[in-house]
């Protein structure tokens, strides 16, 4: 609730404050009384009320000079309404950010490597919009892809030619399709409306570019050690993580990217202790598009040989199996020189 004044002023003080006053008291009772700034308000979902404004008068007095006291009749015309500045300023100010709330809005679109992407805006409120300017956003300077207006129609930058163009065409609704999209298009982009007088309103739409999911899991032993390789394939990257019984284990990652732009990551895991995993299931779990996916092996029992233990096993066997040749060769001849010696002349 805004006073005026109750001081006493002379008549020439007086209407300087008071017609800067009843400006100022004019611009805001316009503002908060315009169904613009009705909406608006509405929009940020605030309550309004009726400003109210009450005004007290001075006693009538005498001005330096001997002049006539001045009737209340006189002060309410002139002192009817008084504002300050900066409460003007904040009004407006206030009005310019429920503006801005309520035109933001941010759109999210998923699409696979190889389809096609849309992108659209919306104002919900009326403006005198006069051109449409679709920019992908990058680091430092937005790259400019796409313009529509009445009076130059569409023009789309030769790098984005036969590849992007506006499936809706409205200045207040737009909407642009990416055709055959590739890794390189994710990302966000924006939408600025060229309004006047406002100016320009800007908008994001995002648009997330996904490769299918790729992986794979095998196990080797060698000399008592277990080595595990889990490799998935995807954009955006994959996340790799282990699920084992308790071993002692070390793992290591290498990244590889490709010039399709997919990421494939390659996860090892060592197992010192093999045989305390033999019948136990090792799970490599793959996180992808906020999702997570499970490959899984179970390691087979019975085939847990260093190399040394399996060449020496291999070493007494064939010495073992010479052995025993050598013993059924000997008892054969000595059969054979016995049979020979028992044999009668004639």
């Amino acid at each position: 609730m805004y006073k005026g004044s109750t001081d006493c002023y002379t008549e020439s003080k007086t209407d300087q404050l008071c017609e800067r006053d009843l400006r100022r008291s004019a611009v805001l009772r316009f503002l908060l009384s315009t169904k613009a700034s009705q909406k608006l308000l509405s929009s940020c979902q605030l309550e309004t009320h009726a400003v109210d404004l009450e005004v007290s008068f001075p006693k009538p007095c005498s001005s330096q000079g001997g002049g006539k006291p001045r009737s209340s009749k006189q002060m309410k015309e002139q002192l009817s309404s008084q504002m300050t500045y900066q409460g003007l300023m904040l009004s407006v100010v206030f009005i310019m950010l429920c503006r801005t709330e309520a035109d933001t809005v941010t759109q999210k679109n998923v699409v696979k490597v190889g389809g096609n992407g849309t992108l659209s805006c919306f104002l919900k409120e009326s403006h005198d919009v006069l051109q449409v300017t679709w920019q992908k956003k990058n680091t430092g300077v937005n790259e400019n892809l796409a313009t529509y207006s009445v009076s130059k129609g569409v023009n789309i930058v030769e790098k984005y030619r036969g590849r992007l163009n506006f499936t809706r065409l409205s200045l207040n609704d737009t909407t642009i399709t990416l055709w055959r999209v590739r890794i390189q298009d994710d990302g966000c982009y924006a939408c600025i409306f060229n309004t006047f007088p406002t100016g320009a309103i800007v908008q994001d739409s995002c648009l997330t570019v996904y490769e299918q999911l790729r992986g794979s899991l095998h196990y080797v032993v060698s000399e008592g050690n277990l080595t595990a390789t889990c490799s998935a394939n995807a954009w955006p990257r994959p996340v790799i993580s282990w699920i084992v019984p308790k071993a002692e284990s070390e793992k290591t990652e290498e990244v590889v990217t490709h010039p399709n732009g997919t990421v494939s990551v390659i996860s090892k895991l060592y197992v010192n202790s093999s045989t305390s995993l033999a019948g136990q299931l090792l799970i490599c779990r793959v996180r992808h598009m906020e999702e997570d996916r499970d490959y899984s092996v179970k390691v087979k029992e019975g085939r847990w040989f260093s190399v040394p233990w399996l060449l020496t096993s291999v070493t007494l066997l064939i010495v073992f199996v010479g052995l025993v040749l050598t013993v059924v060769c000997c008892r054969r001849r000595r059969k054979k020189q016995s049979a020979l010696i028992g044999t009668p002349e004639n």
